[in-house]
């Protein structure tokens, strides 16, 4: 397969790598859509020190369900979006439903090879608590690779329950920004300002 493997900060190359395994009890996916973060970008740039190189990126999956190693409601030929954690399951925060907080929680493109190439090899664990099926009539999988930065923003607005009526105030008019727009537009708020200073994205907000 093909796959954009960064090497050390600022090496990114493309390369042809082995096929990877079905892991025992997970996935094989083939990709279709794999959003930019703007934490590939930064680790592009500058690295992390928690990063071990060589490293494929991208964390934000659309793909096709190539193989699957356990019997579930997922087969393969399933288009599924990925959540890009990985949690064990098993520990204190995970059987509390905190996911998030799983306390040897791993992330796809970061601890486990990710989403920029055309196959990534999922752990059991992202069967069982990160997958979401997506209709195959849906249109645009590229837009559909952003469910997990809109799910960021749907959950930052639950936590301060933007709803109708309010006036909402976004610092940044970036990626996020702009889906916090859309959001809160749809949350039914009356009055929404991006605050931006940089000059190309002042002319794209709406």
């Amino acid at each position: 397969m093909k796959a954009a493997v960064l090497k050390a900060p600022g090496i990114l190359e493309l390369e042809d790598l082995p096929d990877p395994e079905c892991p025992k009890g997970g996935a094989l996916i083939e990709v279709k859509a794999c959003s930019v973060c703007g934490t590939d970008v930064k680790m592009l740039q500058k690295g992390h020190k928690d990063l071990v190189y060589p490293r494929i990126l991208g964390h934000e999956i659309v793909g096709e369900i190539a193989e699957i190693d356990q019997e579930c409601d997922i087969v393969e030929g399933d288009l599924v979006q990925v959540w890009p954690g990985i949690a064990c399951g098993v520990c204190r925060p995970c059987l509390r439903g905190n996911d998030t907080q799983c306390e040897s929680m791993k992330i796809l493109g970061f601890n486990w090879d990710g989403g920029f190439a055309e196959l990534v090899a999922l752990p059991k664990e992202s069967i069982s608590r990160g997958m979401n099926l997506i209709d195959r009539e849906a249109p645009g999988l590229d837009v559909v690779s952003l469910t997990e930065p809109l799910a960021c923003c749907l959950n930052g607005q639950e936590l301060t329950a933007v709803c109708e009526g309010d006036v909402v105030l976004i610092i940044g008019g970036g990626p996020i920004g702009c889906l916090h727009a859309a959001l809160a537009e749809l949350r039914g708020a009356e009055k929404i300002m991006v605050a931006e200073k940089l000059e190309n994205r002042i002319g794209k907000i709406k």
